[in-house]
């Protein structure tokens, strides 16, 4: 008699506690042994331009997207009222 298993395509995820323990420790010694791999580097200044950090740039985009949007709600408001009309 023969038996065969199928292998799922789905992969499986493991919500135990040990099993996130164990993750949660592996990590550290990952961590322990290639310090390198996990350092944050911090931005510097002279990486960006100072229209990056231009916060008022975009604010006539935003306001003619919200003049489109209420355009948009109205019309669609009339159109319901005149529908039921």
């Amino acid at each position: 008699m023969n038996v065969s298993t199928q292998k799922s395509a789905k992969s499986k995820v493991i919500n135990s506690p040990e099993y996130q323990e164990y993750l949660e420790y592996l990590e550290e010694e990952r961590m322990a042994k290639n310090p390198d791999d996990f350092c944050f580097q911090t931005p510097s200044r002279n990486d960006y331009d100072v229209h990056a950090f231009d916060i008022f740039k975009t604010e006539t985009e935003v306001s003619n997207s919200v003049a489109m949007l209420n355009e948009e709600n109205f019309d669609m408001n009339y159109r319901i009222t005149s529908a039921a009309i």
